[in-house]
C-alpha cells in the first residue's frame, strides 16, 4: 500500500456511511435536486454511480482542513465545539429520505444551536466571492436544516489561505416547502425503481448577506453624470496604470542614502513616510 493510500484511510466517509447514503437524499445532492439533475442523483443512489474524488487534491484538502476550520470558527465566534460528532445520518422525522451528515452541530449558552459546514475553496475573486459561495451552497444549507430540524446554518469558508470567513444562510420556509415537494417526487422514483427524467428546477432566491444593496446607476437621476465620468474612467484607465507603474520604477531607482533625486522633469523626495514623486517646477 502506498503512503498516500495509508494517509487517506481515515479521511472521508466510512464504508457503512457510504452504504447508508443509498437510503436517503444527502446534502451534497441538494443542488442537483434543485437544478433538475435527477438522473444523476438516481444513478448515484440506485446504481452506486459516483465520481471518485479520492485523488482530487482540492477536494481532499477540504477534508484535511475541516477539523481546524471548525475549531477556529468555534473559537472566533463563541460557539461550543462538541466532543463527539454524528457518525450516522440525521434524518427528518417526517421525511426520512431527507438526511445529512453535517460537518458539525454547535451550541451556545442558552440552548442556541446551529449547523456548521466547513468549506475550503479558491481565493476570493471578482467571479467568486462570499455571495456566490452562499448562492452555490444555498440548496445544501436548506436541505441540512430540513434534515436536522435546526433553522440556523453557517458556512465557515477558507478562501485560498485566508482565515475562515463565517457566512450565515437564512432558513427560507417557502423555498424549503417547494424543495421538500421535489424530494418527495424524486423519492417516488427510487421506491418504484423507475428512472426519472429531468426534474423541475427550483431557483435559488436573491441572497442578501448584509443590508447593502446593488444598484444599476443608469436607472437613477444621476445616470447622465455617471455616464460622463464612466467614459472618462475607461478612456484614461490604461494611462493611469502606466503612470502608477512608472512611479513605482522611479522610486526603485533611488538609492537608500539619497533624500532627493532629480532629473528629466522629475523630483523624488524622501522623508520618514517614504518616497514621494512629483513633477519638477
Amino acid at each position: 500500500m502506498q503512503n498516500l493510500d495509508i494517509f487517506m484511510l481515515d479521511i472521508g466517509l466510512t464504508q457503512p456511511q457510504l452504504e447508508d447514503k443509498k437510503t436517503y437524499i444527502g446534502g451534497s445532492s441538494a443542488k442537483d435536486i434543485a437544478d433538475g439533475n435527477w438522473v444523476k442523483v438516481y444513478n448515484q443512489i440506485v446504481l452506486g454511480e459516483s465520481e471518485n474524488l479520492s485523488r482530487i487534491f482540492k477536494v481532499q484538502l477540504g477534508h484535511i482542513t475541516e477539523e481546524f476550520n471548525l475549531t477556529w470558527f468555534a473559537h472566533e465566534n463563541d460557539w461550543m465545539l462538541p466532543a463527539n460528532r454524528d457518525t450516522v445520518a440525521i434524518r427528518n422525522k417526517d421525511y426520512p429520505y431527507i438526511g445529512c451528515l453535517p460537518d458539525c452541530i454547535m451550541h451556545k449558552d442558552g440552548g442556541q444551536e446551529a449547523i456548521i459546514d466547513a468549506k475550503h475553496t479558491a481565493a476570493e475573486a471578482p467571479w467568486w466571492d462570499k455571495k456566490k459561495v452562499a448562492e452555490y451552497y444555498f440548496p445544501q444549507a436548506q436541505h441540512n436544516m430540513i434534515a436536522c430540524g435546526i433553522h440556523e446554518f453557517w458556512l465557515s469558508v477558507i478562501f485560498g489561505n485566508e482565515g475562515p470567513v463565517p457566512i450565515q444562510i437564512e432558513y427560507d420556509e417557502m423555498w424549503a416547502r417547494k424543495y421538500i415537494g421535489l424530494c418527495n417526487a424524486f423519492w417516488g422514483h427510487i421506491e418504484r425503481k423507475e428512472p426519472p427524467e429531468a426534474g423541475e428546477k427550483l431557483k435559488v432566491p436573491e441572497i442578501k448577506l448584509d443590508d447593502m444593496r446593488e444598484l444599476d446607476m443608469t436607472t437613477t437621476n444621476m445616470a447622465g453624470e455617471w455616464k460622463t465620468v464612466a467614459i472618462k474612467f475607461l478612456t484614461y484607465r490604461d494611462g493611469a496604470i502606466l503612470f502608477e507603474e512608472a512611479k513605482k520604477v522611479l522610486k526603485s531607482l533611488v538609492p537608500e542614502d539619497v533624500k532627493k533625486a532629480t532629473g528629466n522633469g522629475i523630483v523624488i523626495t524622501r522623508d520618514k513616510r517614504g518616497l514621494f514623486v512629483k513633477e519638477a517646477k
